[in-house]
């Protein structure tokens, strides 16, 4: 039973049967929010054990297989013309290997380890980087790029053409 209010738009129910709908839908909601945020951990938790590092699992889900860390290198304040060695890490997320076959520099002044390189399933490998400074003052960019060769992922075919 409804009863009418000043304002035509507020109807108020007079009976119980509309708090029992509420109740009934929120428990509902709760049940299956509940549900959802398990099947949230226990997605996280299976990227936690495929990738061995809870910050890794967004990539992993997403469909990187590949990960650099880190991406960007500061050097800071250099004085005079030095080398400067560093490292980035290439973390394989597949579970097949990657062969990187060779970089593209943006500059002579960087140096690269020997390539090919193959990086095994479910491992991080170190690629070593070494930069010439110049006696020059101001700030400055550059980049490497890999290039790599990515075996099948996922159980897909793959198309060789020979």
């Amino acid at each position: 039973m409804s009863v009418a209010t000043e304002n035509s738009s507020d109807v108020a129910i007079a009976d119980g049967a509309g708090q029992q709908n509420r109740r009934f839908l929120g428990s509902f909601a709760c049940t299956t929010m509940g549900f959802a945020g398990l099947i949230l951990i226990a997605i996280f938790s299976y990227g936690t054990i495929q990738t061995g590092d809870f910050k890794l699992v967004w990539p992993w889900l997403t469909g990187q297989r590949l990960v650099f860390k880190p991406t960007q290198i500061e050097l800071g304040t250099v004085e005079g013309e030095k080398w400067i060695e560093t490292e980035v890490y290439v973390i394989n997320l597949s579970k097949t290997p990657v062969k990187i076959l060779g970089s593209q520099k943006s500059c002579g002044c960087i140096g690269v380890g020997e390539f090919p390189v193959e990086i095994p399933a479910n491992t991080t490998h170190s690629l070593k980087i070494r930069y010439a400074t110049l006696n020059k003052p101001g700030t400055f960019e550059h980049f490497v790029k890999y290039f790599m060769h990515v075996a099948c992922f996922l159980g897909t075919n793959c198309s060789t053409i020979s």
